[in-house]
């Protein structure tokens, strides 16, 4: 039994998984598993990853079922005490499992989170993103930053949760953020650089109807909490909104951005979206 393991999901990856595998295999903290779930892959995957000789590098094969399925079979397979998600196309720090145990021992958490360093592969920039703040608002929001790679999570707390909703196409640790925090967890952050993520375009038009889908199953199966905080739900209607303009379905953006305007009247920038959006020329150019 490892103290960690880290479930690595990879589909058609051969080029890059390796990136990964190795950076987790340089790890100051030692005591680990890395399970790789090939989710299908047609490429030469099987053998680049048989290729690398450390036993605690294990190989598994699925039909192609997606992502979080392929995180769930990987986690059933598991022996670690606490699990780590990694996606195959990034990397993470030296230190990365060293700060995680230090703060499981510290205070026994279900979850502890690191910082992420967002590398812009289209602008060319990057920046840190702490845990503490995952959504950039100048405070110090104690939320979590869930993210594959930016938080590891006890094995018993994961169990509970059930694993990811295997019915999500985009936006899967939204998802299990919002379980999880049902939950009640007991959340920890090493307040140290983990990840290296490096993020490029959204894959187009397929991409942002996964996001709409997948936001409006989140609003659903969560309604608990949106009713609570009506400001988040104001934010996933207008990201809903804007997803909408980008396939150029007006009268749809119209109403998504009518709905946050109506939570809250004082923003006025939601108001002026939803009226270019009578425009479509004008539209195109303001809304991105």
């Amino acid at each position: 039994m490892s103290f960690f393991s880290v479930i690595i999901p990879s589909y058609n990856r051969a080029h890059i998984v390796t990136r990964a595998i190795d950076s987790v295999l340089n790890q100051s903290f030692q005591d680990f598993e890395i399970i790789i779930v090939d989710d299908g892959s047609t490429d030469d995957s099987k053998n680049t990853i048989s290729a690398i000789a450390d036993s605690r590098v294990k190989y598994i094969y699925q039909t192609n079922k997606g992502v979080c399925a392929a995180r769930n079979n990987g986690a059933s397979n598991a022996s670690g005490n606490y699990f780590v998600f990694l996606d195959s196309d990034d990397y993470v720090t030296n230190n990365w499992l060293e700060d995680f145990y230090s703060a499981t021992l510290t205070n026994a958490s279900d979850l502890v989170f690191c910082d992420m360093r967002l590398i812009d592969m289209v602008k060319k920039t990057e920046r840190i993103i702490t845990a503490t703040d995952p959504h950039e608002l100048g405070i110090s929001s104690e939320e979590g930053m869930y993210l594959a790679g930016t938080f590891c999570i006890k094995k018993s707390f994961f169990d509970t949760i059930g694993g990811f909703d295997e019915k999500i196409k985009f936006g899967e640790f939204t998802e299990f953020g919002f379980s999880s925090k049902i939950k009640n967890p007991v959340n920890s952050f090493t307040g140290k650089l983990g990840l290296v993520y490096e993020a490029s375009l959204d894959g187009g038009s397929k991409n942002v109807k996964n996001k709409i889908e997948a936001n409006l199953y989140i609003i659903e199966k969560h309604n608990y909490y949106f009713k609570a905080q009506p400001h988040v739900l104001r934010f996933y209607y207008q990201n809903i909104g804007v997803a909408y303009a980008r396939l150029k379905e007006w009268k749809m953006a119209r109403m998504f951005f009518w709905k946050a305007y109506f939570i809250k009247p004082l923003k006025i920038k939601t108001l002026i979206r939803f009226l270019v959006c009578f425009y479509p020329k004008l539209a195109c150019k303001i809304i991105k």
